[in-house]
């Protein structure tokens, strides 16, 4: 029995994008110029290097030009993008994950201005919840009586 080994293709968007540009025999300026975009966002694309492309939300208007130059479907690409961030986002975790401080309450924690104001209300919060069982409590008190004048089993004979 004769095994025939064939190779799988699997095509990432970067390899795609790529492919698809040279198939319509454009080069990189021209497509950039045509799909309104610069130039290092489409070599970050066709490079796969997600950590120098800008915010998704401008990636996804970026692929959507793309469809429109190179006329694709854009709903595919705006799918494998997602799938593909996801999937380096995931790989990123495990390795900071495996790599990273373990253990302890607060490793996971991040210091945000946000974080620091919930902080700062939660303490003021508590501080003036103390003050004001403080308050309260002093009010059943009974005062200290402390005579001073006369003395102790003195006689006074006449009056002020």
């Amino acid at each position: 029995m004769f095994f025939q080994t064939k190779k799988v293709k699997l095509e990432t968007l970067p390899e795609y994008l790529k492919a698809v540009r040279q198939e319509l025999g454009l080069s990189p300026q021209e497509v950039a110029a045509r799909a309104g975009m610069p130039l290092k966002v489409l070599h970050a694309l066709e490079a796969g290097a997600l950590e120098d492309l800008p915010a998704s939300v401008y990636v996804k208007g970026f692929l959507t030009q793309l469809s429109e130059v190179y006329r694709v479907d854009k709903n595919p690409l705006l799918r494998q993008f997602e799938i593909e961030r996801r999937i380096i986002r995931g790989m990123d975790k495990n390795i900071t994950a495996k790599s990273g401080p373990k253990g302890g309450w607060f490793s996971g924690l991040a210091i945000t201005p946000k974080i620091l104001s919930l902080g700062a209300a939660l303490v003021f919060a508590v501080l003036t919840l103390v003050y004001i069982i403080w308050q309260i409590a002093s009010i059943g008190r009974l005062p200290v009586l402390g005579i001073s004048s006369p003395e102790d089993l003195a006689v006074i004979e006449k009056s002020a």
